[in-house]
């Protein structure tokens, strides 16, 4: 999928359809002759990761990162099976792997430090940072806080520092597990303040999990001028 952005060079986000639902699909218009990134994005793979074997054979060799977006495992453990086999199978093709925190992940984990010591990834937060300029683009992952469903106001803060330290050019790629919408009858907390606090930054796309096939906005795209039902709303 491909709309205009913001880059120097084109971004391209494959997205795992069996695992995958999105608001916003990011890719930017290209200089002439520049080179192409290519990232991979997913979530809620629940242990299935027989599955992401299949599409990185279908779509993995030209990847520079594939994000999850929370949910890998089913029952956290500290040395995850599943997260260890998908970091094999995206190593095995030269790919860097990204993993969002989601309420599975959290439960079994119980916090950020063993979440991090078995993803490489903190809670939330830029993964890219030392590729930042090379890549022209910024991955940040937001993570769930707690076993709650919520966006906390210190998660929303520190998000609002990274945005304005970023360049408004370059596409500003966040992968929450959380959506902004209320789907499956859930209600995610705060989710109105991070909505308004992102409608200041056209340079974000959010992508997101959490709600499977159920959710009526599978695979919707929002852009700028949409309205959505916040998941905070009643």
């Amino acid at each position: 999928m491909l709309m205009k952005g913001y880059l120097k060079r084109r971004i391209f986000v494959f997205v795992l359809s069996v695992l995958m639902v999105l608001t916003m699909v990011p890719v930017a218009e290209a200089a002439e002759g520049s080179p192409d990134s290519c990232i991979g994005i997913s979530s809620d793979v629940h242990d299935y990761s027989a599955n992401v074997q299949t599409w990185l054979g279908n779509n993995g060799d030209d990847l520079e990162y594939m994000v999850f977006g929370g949910d890998s495992v089913d029952t956290w453990s500290s040395s995850n099976t599943t997260i260890s086999t998908i970091k094999q199978m995206t190593a095995a093709k030269g790919i860097t792997a990204i993993f969002t925190m989601g309420n599975h992940d959290w439960w079994g984990s119980g916090s950020e430090t063993a979440f991090k010591t078995v993803t490489g990834n903190s809670r939330t937060g830029i993964q890219n940072a030392s590729t930042v300029d090379e890549d022209g683009y910024t991955i940040y992952t937001l993570g769930v806080p707690s076993n709650g469903e919520l966006f906390s106001t210190s998660d929303i803060n520190e998000l609002g520092g990274a945005l304005d330290k970023a360049d408004p050019k370059e596409p500003f790629i966040i992968v929450s597990h959380y959506p902004l919408h209320r789907g499956e009858s859930r209600s995610i907390s705060n989710a109105g303040n991070l909505i308004e606090l992102l409608n200041d930054y056209p340079n974000v796309f959010f992508f997101w999990g959490h709600n499977h096939h159920s959710d009526g906005n599978m695979g919707t795209i929002y852009v700028a001028g949409d309205t959505i039902r916040p998941a905070d709303a009643s």
